[in-house]
């Protein structure tokens, strides 16, 4: 092996570097899975993080110093480390325990919204009764006064009346008249005291009837009102959650397959962008698939494409292969266009 190394290395200028698919899954990413010596020096080793950094022009020139003479297609080892099942399983636990205390504030919030409606009833309910209370205490001075006042006036023209009767019949004796009038006035006062108190009664038992009447009905309308209110919108903001989370997860689905097909770099440097179609590689010895490849395009900015292009190299897995290497390594070709500029 080590001869072989030594030819590669001795070869004549003018030699480029042109293995084909096959050999590149067999020879390169294989021994390098495998943790075996890789032929010559042509494949560069880099970390993922890295790789991504920067615009493949300047990771062309940073990793082969001559790559302006001549040269179009450069090789990379990538690594990639990908979280374990344990860090998986977790992240699965942490969305199960995310949903779950959602639906406990949801419910929470319902609960707190039901008993705010009922503490806000009973406050303007017990708001409503003082108010009326206020008025009740109102009316019944205003009407004992009125009550008076009729008292008094009668009482005038009841003696002013006397006094011309006692003109009139002057047959009466003095105390006649001074017995006539005593027996008057008591009657007067009897009568006005019963007229009193009757009218007192009736206006009360009738204004507290009607007032407790439209304030029941009241209550009644406002709680049937309120209740009706709560469900209806604790009911839309249900229909609006769950609306909400039903487009975020589609949403979400749609970027993460978007993002299987896209290679960031760097901060808004620009990103590598593919179809997500498998290009499938043969084994030349069995004929048989073994591997694939997945072509992509550099985009500079937000979206302005440029002549780089790159294919990214996976091994195949079957069930019975449980080696970790073969999901951390990549095998990477560079290629740049005819049309190179510099400045992209």
């Amino acid at each position: 092996m080590g001869c072989e190394f030594r030819y590669v290395n001795e070869l004549p200028v003018g030699y480029r570097f042109r293995p084909n698919d096959d050999e590149l899954m067999e020879y390169y990413l294989g021994n390098k899975v495998l943790d075996k010596p890789v032929p010559g020096k042509g494949v560069k080793t880099i970390d993922a993080d890295e790789f991504y950094k920067d615009p493949p022009h300047i990771i062309v020139k940073k990793y082969n110093p001559l790559s302006e003479i001549g040269e179009r297609e450069w090789y990379f080892f990538v690594r990639h480390v990908k979280k374990t099942a344990n860090k998986q399983q977790e992240g699965k636990k942490e969305e199960i325990v995310d949903d779950e205390n959602k639906r406990v504030l949801l419910e929470q919030k319902k609960e707190n919204q039901e008993n705010n409606a009922i503490t806000v009833l009973l406050e303007q309910n017990e708001k409503n009764q003082e108010k009326e209370e206020i008025v009740d205490d109102e009316n019944k001075r205003v009407l004992l006064e009125q009550i008076k006042k009729n008292q008094e006036n009668n009482a005038t023209v009841l003696l002013e009346q006397n006094e011309k009767n006692q003109e009139k019949e002057e047959i009466v004796d003095n105390e006649n008249k001074r017995v006539l009038l005593e027996q008057n006035k008591k009657d007067q006062e009897t009568k006005a005291t019963v007229l009193l108190e009757g009218s007192k009664k009736n206006q009360e038992n009738n204004k507290a009837t009607v007032l407790l009447q439209g304030s029941k009905k009241n209550q009644e309308n406002k709680a049937t009102v309120s209740l009706e209110g709560s469900k209806t919108s604790q009911e839309n903001k249900a229909t609006f959650l769950l609306d909400g989370s039903k487009k975020n997860q589609e949403n979400k689905a749609t970027i993460d397959e978007e993002n299987k097909n896209v290679r960031r770099v760097g901060d808004r440097i620009g990103y590598w962008k593919s179809t997500g179609i498998k290009e499938y590689i043969i084994n030349g010895d069995n004929n048989k698939v073994f591997a694939f490849k997945i072509h992509f395009t550099f985009y500079k900015g937000i979206g302005k494409i440029t002549p780089w292009t790159m294919d990214e190299y996976h091994f195949l897995k079957s069930p019975n292969q449980e080696n970790q290497r073969m999901d951390e390594w990549v095998l990477i070709k560079i290629m740049r266009g005819k049309d190179y500029n510099k400045c992209c």
